[in-house]
């Protein structure tokens, strides 16, 4: 294939428009979505300050419908309505649901803060209707993460055959270089011995690579993709909170049981550092990932000028990015016009990859869009 060298383009589909006088707060649209399902011909999506799911239908351009997920409504205020809300940035398909039956999902709050520590299980029918809401406290999941990372901030979350995944965003001051005791299976690619753990952080050249470019490799102006860790793990530096983005593996049927009543919260089994590139000297970091056939997953990333979970900043870049089986990022590239993509849905069409992406500009007078782009499989 072609080295992918060239930002990727976009189209927008549409704005995520409502219904006039839908919006508890009379906004004409969503302006903060933060993920993405599609399932049965519609798109579901959570917006980070609402209580409420977004459904549009996928074959045409009629208004998102409103779900109420939570009770009662948010401040107009920016910073009381940051302050209390939920902060929704992960929506899942459960795989409970059958091909006509409806969709199962589960949305789930970022666990920055104490009141973010909430996840809603709903089934919408095939009608378009919320079968059943339950609220399910997430301190039990999130209160071993917090101890492992320097500041918790769940961004995306997906099944993928016997695991559930969740994506851990990094800090944007810098990447988390891998730990030795991240790779319970094995030790990362390049991880080998020599006398103590030192960090290789180096460019490869374009032309170095006929069939493809490195795992790793974007050239984009000044954007950098190319990290790989060496060292001998006994000798690996004492481990630290984790400031860095990491995919956070637990046993899908534990998770599962969990979620309906049937059994405790479920440790993660595994905890894997990724490093993702960085633009312009910010880290690229999760916003979403998607499961793919095969044990790969896609994700989403922006490089977010910031260093903390609860203030937003200027999005200098944005990129997508394929991870194998193996946990290895296969590539990372980055797309043009640098949209804040936060939400990230993906199926195969014949010999293609079709994404479609929603975004959140940070402002209430913005509406989210549904972009959409192609790569082959």
């Amino acid at each position: 294939m072609k080295p992918l060298l060239s930002p990727l383009p976009t189209q927008h589909l549409r704005d995520l428009h409502l219904p006039c006088g839908d919006h508890p707060r009379g906004q004409p649209h969503l302006s903060a979505a933060s993920g993405l399902v599609f399932a049965n011909d519609r798109f579901f999506a959570v917006a980070d300050d609402e209580h409420h799911l977004g459904m549009f239908d996928a074959r045409a351009s009629t208004p998102v419908q409103l779900l109420r997920l939570l009770p009662g409504d948010l401040p107009k205020k920016l910073k009381k309505r940051k302050a209390r809300k939920a902060d929704f940035e992960v929506l899942v398909r459960l795989p409970t649901a059958g091909a006509r039956e409806g969709a199962a999902l589960l949305a789930l709050g970022s666990g920055s803060r104490p009141n973010r520590q909430l996840g809603v299980r709903m089934r919408v029918g095939a009608d378009g209707r919320l079968d059943g809401v339950n609220l399910v406290d997430l301190e039990a999941l999130y209160k071993p993460l917090h101890k492992r990372f320097a500041e918790l901030n769940i961004e995306g979350g997906f099944f993928r055959g016997p695991d559930f995944v969740l994506l851990q965003r990094g800090s944007a001051s810098g990447e988390e270089r891998p730990q030795a005791d991240d790779y319970v299976d094995r030790p990362p690619r390049g991880y080998e011995q020599s006398g103590k753990a030192t960090f290789a952080h180096e460019r490869p050249q374009a032309d170095d690579y006929v069939d493809r470019p490195p795992r790793g490799y974007e050239q984009s102006g000044k954007a950098t993709f190319a990290h790989e860790a060496t060292g001998t793990p006994s000798e690996a530096p004492r481990r630290e909170p984790h400031s860095g983005n990491a995919a956070i593996v637990f046993d899908a049927a534990a998770t599962l049981a969990w979620l309906a009543g049937a059994g405790p919260a479920p440790h993660a089994r595994r905890c894997q550092s990724l490093a993702l590139g960085v633009v312009d000297g910010v880290a690229l970091c999760f916003t979403d990932g998607a499961a793919l056939d095969g044990g790969r997953w896609l994700f989403s990333a922006v490089a977010e000028a910031g260093n903390d979970s609860y203030n937003d900043g200027a999005c200098v870049a944005s990129a997508v990015g394929l991870v194998d089986a193996k946990g290895a990022v296969q590539w990372v590239r980055l797309l043009a016009g640098a949209p804040k993509v936060e939400g990230i849905d993906a199926r195969r069409v014949g010999q293609q990859l079709q994404l479609v992406m929603v975004t959140d500009a940070d402002d209430p007078a913005t509406p989210s869009r549904l972009l959409s782009a192609t790569l082959p499989v």
